[in-house]
């Protein structure tokens, strides 16, 4: 069992060291969700000594990153489970979760109050925004949500 204090500790150091990249290291933009660290900057200059920095630093203070998720730059990364293409200027979802979100789609299809709630759970806990970057984005949850705006105890 953890602490209750410990989400607010990890998020306070993790913020510090965006301070310390950005106010000490001088680093053009960063942003950082929990663990996740995107350095933005508008050459690849620039994000090579960022990034460098940012090692440099996590190296001196005794921080684990693990090499094989420390990338870039580049102009396709994947942060926070979206992929963020600066060449095409978009935000897509990773194709292993786009075929998640349609089988969702497919099974929210069935018209139950329980299970489309499940499913709203389902979709807001594992996806960052799903409904942002598919296609078939309002029309489903505008469906979802007026299905399942009523209690189950209800009758229609």
């Amino acid at each position: 069992m953890g602490l209750s204090s410990s989400c607010s500790i990890f998020e306070a150091f993790s913020s510090s060291l965006e301070w310390i990249s950005i106010n000490l290291l001088s680093a053009s933009s960063v942003l950082h969700t929990l663990d996740d660290f995107l350095f933005i900057a508008p050459s690849k200059a620039q994000c090579e000594r960022d990034l460098a920095n940012f090692v440099s630093l996590c190296a001196y203070l005794s921080v684990p990153l693990t090499p094989e998720k420390t990338v870039g730059p580049d102009t396709t990364l994947q942060f926070a489970g979206i992929i963020l293409d600066s060449k095409r200027m978009e935000a897509r979802l990773p194709k292993e979760k786009l075929v998640k979100c349609h089988r969702l789609h497919k099974i929210g299809c069935i018209r139950t109050a329980v299970f489309n709630r499940f499913t709203q759970f389902y979709m807001s806990c594992c996806y960052p925004r799903p409904c942002f970057f598919t296609p078939l984005n309002q029309s489903y949850q505008r469906r979802s949500q007026t299905s399942s705006s009523y209690s189950p105890l209800e009758r229609r």
